[in-house]
């Protein structure tokens, strides 16, 4: 087993996976070629490592199924869309660094995706589980430390206007895949 163990592992491997997909369709690339680019991304960075998993609901084929059973609600919702950055490239893993005033600390954070609902713009954190996707699960992201260091840094520091945040989360059992997005407006 890999020295940062399975659930991180497979964490990383899903969110490569996701970017991947997300870029696809942001430059317009057809859904079957932005499936395959992103099953073979994953399997060229964590496939062999995920063969290691002894959890039948993190492991290769899981974190594939994830990729594949998503790009099927991504390329049919059109209400929901990547949002550009300024230089026209994808709002997807947005790095960030910025000074605390009046202190010799900064924060930094990565941003998985900023995305548009209708004309809204959200800060999107995909998170992974094998909990149920139910209204507690969402509720202990509100307040969140993290997203909200996220929406501070985007409305303050880079002057951008953001609506809230979406928890994007992503449900794994053995033979299954779940999904549920939960917006907090902010």
């Amino acid at each position: 087993v890999p020295k940062e163990g399975i659930p991180t592992l497979w964490g990383s491997a899903v969110h490569l996976g996701l970017e991947v997909l997300d870029r696809g369709k942001f430059y317009k690339e057809s859904k079957d070629g932005a499936v395959n680019n992103a099953c073979e991304k994953l399997l060229r960075n964590y496939g062999e490592a995920l063969t290691l998993s002894g959890d039948n609901t993190r492991n290769l084929e899981s974190a594939l199924r994830v990729i594949v059973w998503r790009a099927e609600d991504e390329y049919e919702n059109n209400n929901v869309r990547t949002a550009a950055m300024p230089d026209g490239t994808p709002g997807l893993e947005v790095r960030f660094e910025c000074p605390i005033p009046d202190t010799k600390y900064r924060i930094s954070g990565r941003i998985d995706k900023l995305a548009y609902v209708n004309d809204d713009l959200y800060i999107t954190d995909f998170k992974t589980t094998k909990s149920g996707l139910n209204e507690w699960y969402f509720q202990r992201y509100a307040p969140n430390t993290q997203v909200y260091v996220y929406l501070w840094a985007l409305r303050k520091v880079l002057g951008m206007e953001v609506k809230g945040f979406i928890i994007d989360a992503i449900q794994t059992g053995v033979n299954f895949t779940r999904f549920g997005k939960q917006p907090f407006n902010v």
